[in-house]
């Protein structure tokens, strides 16, 4: 019968030599994992104004999304018939409220978001979307406080003009969102 003898400190780095090669195998992996890829499917190396341009194309997509909602609210809000209550319209003045807010805070956000000078033109297009939602929002207000049919196809026109330009941002290729 063959003993063999192995010291303790040579079972220890061993040890944790094999701990150090499957902590590097899991790190690489993480990497592979959450590594961005070009449109060739190699790996982009994170350069700072890389990593700026990512996150203002993730935010970009978030207050497209925002602005879809604001769309949804506002055109509610216009189909909704104009022979109202007084509950109903105070209801109809606590939505207007919000959207109106919700459109302005997003407006705001647009405007004063840092951005690279390579996402310039993303930027002039999404504050433009951002500003006519803030319009349709404001007309949609006034046609709620003074409801007449000029003041309702003013706000409907806004609102149109504002899903053009929204639709129109969802097909840019920086967003990647109707591809």
């Amino acid at each position: 019968m063959i003993r063999l003898r192995v010291s303790q400190k040579g079972l220890r780095i061993a040890g944790w030599s094999a701990f150090g090669l499957v902590l590097l195998a899991g790190l690489y992996w993480l990497g592979v994992l959450v590594t961005p890829l070009d449109a060739d499917g190699r790996p982009l190396i994170l350069s700072p104004s890389l990593r700026a341009a990512e996150r203002y194309r993730a935010r970009a997509r978030g207050w497209v999304e925002r602005m879809a909602e604001v769309d949804g609210r506002l055109d509610a809000l216009l189909m909704a018939d104009e022979e109202a209550g007084s509950v109903e319209l105070y209801e109809r003045g606590r939505e207007m409220q919000a959207v109106g807010e919700k459109a302005a805070s997003l407006a705001g956000e647009v405007q004063t978001s840092e951005v690279t000078v390579a996402m310039f033109g993303l930027r002039e297009q999404v504050k433009l979307a951002a500003d006519a939602y803030l319009a349709a929002a404001i007309s949609t207000s006034r046609w709620l406080n003074a409801p007449s049919e000029a003041g309702r196809r003013e706000a409907l026109s806004l609102l149109h003009s504002a899903r053009v330009q929204r639709i129109d941002l969802e097909e840019n290729q920086w967003l990647g969102i109707s591809n």
